[in-house]
């Protein structure tokens, strides 16, 4: 069963959908080809857990993204398609990932073979009620959907959307911690990443909003890329200056077939940039092939002056407003040089007030 045959599982008001469609340069798609195949080979062992969760965050990716002709016939990729049903019953508990990769193998390449009776094995041990929260039974859900199957009881379904729904429309929890990644998941899972349309609490664009500068300020560019691509999910477009901010990132990035360290390689924020490109309507993976390499250096990371922020509203204390106009000057004082700019760049996109009046935690006496 395809896209287009998929079980919508909360019911559409519109019948019109936003789908988050792959665009690629000239001759990108055969490099993209050739860099996913380099990537495969030598990023990790095949089929190791670093590997398996990469490539799934990759495959989902392009899958949601409707591109196809990008799988080699003769690849790695296919040779470890065919050999996921038996890692699924070793690794049950990764099941999610391998269900994952064999679907979009399949959606990408039109092959049938192998993520229906996954599917039956998942079921036939309940492993989706064994989830420890609601994203993660959220996900489950999504997967089953794209074959018209249920991971869970109708009713007991509907109770996790709803409490999710609850749950991404708190644009408060956003502001105060890093959740955008889970906020990219529900939202990507709920609008089967941008092709179901649904009817979301309108305070998802908060969430959104929130997220997105929590992350600015933390120097997470890769959770922040992926806010973007949420707002398209949703039929917003993010502000230009994030995209900006990601697309700078991007392009600094060093590419090199030298293994990094984990702490020093950014693979999974050049695929999340790329995907906001995507997301956006440019270009995307345009400096890849099977000759650049796999591994990419931030030879200056973000900076994250979240802990500097937080120490100096900490020792406002008792003056702490939610109020930007007047704490700024008095947050400056406590920061340091590359915090202040960091800060007073940030201020100027709009929305920046309603966030702030969030973030800082205003004083109360009890």
């Amino acid at each position: 069963m395809r896209a287009s045959q998929r079980v919508q599982a909360i019911s559409p008001k519109s019948a019109s959908s936003n789908v988050v469609y792959f665009f690629a340069p000239r001759g990108g798609v055969s490099r993209l080809t050739g860099f996913l195949e380099t990537m495969l080979r030598d990023r990790h062992s095949v089929g190791s857990q670093q590997w398996l969760t990469e490539s799934s965050f990759l495959m989902q990716m392009l899958e949601t993204s409707q591109q196809h002709n990008v799988i080699s016939d003769d690849g790695i990729f296919t040779s470890y398609y065919q050999s996921l049903a038996g890692r699924l019953q070793l690794n049950p508990q990764a099941y999610k990932d391998y269900l994952s990769l064999a679907l979009s193998f399949e959606e990408l390449t039109g092959a049938d073979a192998e993520a229906d009776g996954m599917m039956n094995w998942i079921l036939s041990r309940d492993l989706p009620t064994g989830e420890m929260n609601d994203i993660d039974r959220l996900e489950a859900s999504w997967l089953m959907a794209r074959r018209g199957r249920r991971a869970l009881p109708y009713s007991a379904e509907k109770e996790m959307q709803n409490r999710v729904q609850n749950y991404i429309a708190r644009a408060d929890l956003f502001a105060q911690s890093p959740r955008g990644r889970e906020l990219f998941r529900a939202l990507g899972y709920l609008t089967d990443f941008g092709r179901l349309p649904v009817i979301l609490p309108g305070a998802v664009r908060y969430s959104l909003r929130n997220a997105g500068f929590y992350a600015l300020l933390s120097g997470d560019i890769e959770t922040l890329a992926l806010i973007c691509v949420a707002h398209r999910f949703v039929r917003l477009a993010p502000p230009q200056e994030w995209e900006a901010l990601v697309t700078a990132y991007l392009d600094a990035l060093t590419v090199t077939d030298e293994p990094q360290p984990h702490d020093a390689d950014c693979f999974e924020g050049f695929v999340a940039a790329n995907w906001m490109l995507s997301a956006a309507g440019r270009p995307a993976f345009a400096r890849v092939s099977d000759q650049t390499g796999a591994w990419f250096i931030c030879d200056t990371p973000p900076l994250n002056a979240l802990p500097q922020i937080e120490a100096a509203l900490a020792e406002i204390s008792t003056k702490r407003s939610g109020e930007w106009a007047d704490m700024q000057a008095m947050l400056f004082g406590h920061l340091g040089e590359e915090e202040t700019r960091l800060l007073l760049r940030t201020s100027r996109t709009a929305g920046f007030e309603a966030f702030f009046e969030v973030f800082a935690r205003p004083f109360e006496q009890f």
